[in-house]
């Protein structure tokens, strides 16, 4: 599924800028319910194996807290 500007993803997200894109997917900035930025990035490959090194990749940034890290 490729997103674009005004897409709502999970009933939660709406998309408002393309931040860029590149050959391994694209990072979008959207507007959560809360009022909070956030950003994701729209994985192009549905591998089994992509999908679980960003998972897992995703969880570790999570649970770091650093002012140069994004939340």
């Amino acid at each position: 599924m490729t997103l674009e500007r005004g897409t709502l993803l999970h009933k939660r997200y709406r998309i408002v800028e393309i931040l860029g894109r590149g050959g391994m997917g694209s990072v979008i900035v959207q507007w959560m319910k809360l009022g909070v930025d956030v950003a994701v990035k729209e994985n192009l490959f549905h591998h089994r194996r992509v999908r679980a090194s960003i998972s897992s990749g995703s969880r570790i940034l999570a649970n770091l807290r650093h002012p140069n890290l994004p939340a």
